[in-house]
């Protein structure tokens, strides 16, 4: 919320500017009242980034947490399927280890290691690589099918066709988050520069206003009053 009051405040400083008319012309052009409707305007789009590309992540990240919990389901049902099929021993154990990856599931102890869609930054990361894992580990499932002569089955979502959609839809969701979470990451900066981060940022063009009305006015002035409540906070990171 720091951002958003930031903004607010930055808002009505240029609403004071304005009312102020004539008698606020800085020789500065960056502090002209133009210039700093300019600059509201854009802290105004680079806030509304923010909050269109966090919600295409989690939009995103919605649809393949959907998809990759029906793994589950899928890949006990292929290998039920292969163990049917009287295939090689050591063939069918590398196929049970693919899908013990893909459940979170040691193939020595057969203990389970849970695996959630939370959007803490430190665990980004490793979501997305434990996603990823599981989309590689189904791969190496479906090469074992699809390279198996005795694998047959009637029924349409485990024929190899079927599958080798179904990796494909895991990659593209994984390349999905990926890109989704990179645009997000960008809009993050761009906010962040326009606010905080160059010399002609909002804070910064803030502070500048402040000391030219104060120099205009006094500090004892009503006109400095009214921008000295105003508060512009640089977020910790």
């Amino acid at each position: 919320m720091t951002h958003v009051k930031n903004a607010e405040s930055y808002s009505r400083l240029v609403d004071i500017c304005t009312g102020l008319g004539g008698t606020y012309n800085p020789g500065q052009e960056t502090l002209q009242v133009v210039a700093l409707i300019a600059q509201q305007k854009e802290a105004k789009k680079a806030l509304e980034q923010v909050i269109a590309t966090k919600n295409d992540f989690d939009t995103v990240v919605n649809e393949r947490k959907q998809v990759f919990q029906s793994l589950r389901q899928l890949t006990a049902s292929i290998l039920r399927t292969l163990e049917n099929t009287g295939m090689n021993l050591g063939r069918l154990e590398d196929a049970r280890a693919f899908v013990h990856q893909i459940m979170g599931v040691s193939s020595r102890r057969l203990t389970v290691t849970p695996v959630a869609d939370a959007t803490p930054v430190r665990k980004r990361s490793t979501l997305q690589l434990a996603y990823v894992s599981q989309a590689d580990s189904f791969a190496k499932l479906v090469r074992v099918v699809a390279e198996e002569p005795l694998y047959k089955t009637n029924e349409a979502h485990l024929s190899v066709a079927s599958l080798n959609e179904k990796l494909k839809q895991l990659q593209l969701l994984n390349a999905r988050v990926s890109d989704a979470r990179t645009r997000w990451s960008y809009a993050l900066i761009y906010r962040n520069e326009v606010l905080y981060g160059a010399e002609t940022s909002l804070r910064q063009k803030a502070m500048a206003v402040r000391r030219y009305v104060r120099s205009l006015f006094g500090l004892q002035s009503e006109q400095y009053a009214l921008l000295r409540t105003l508060r512009f906070t640089k977020p910790g990171k």
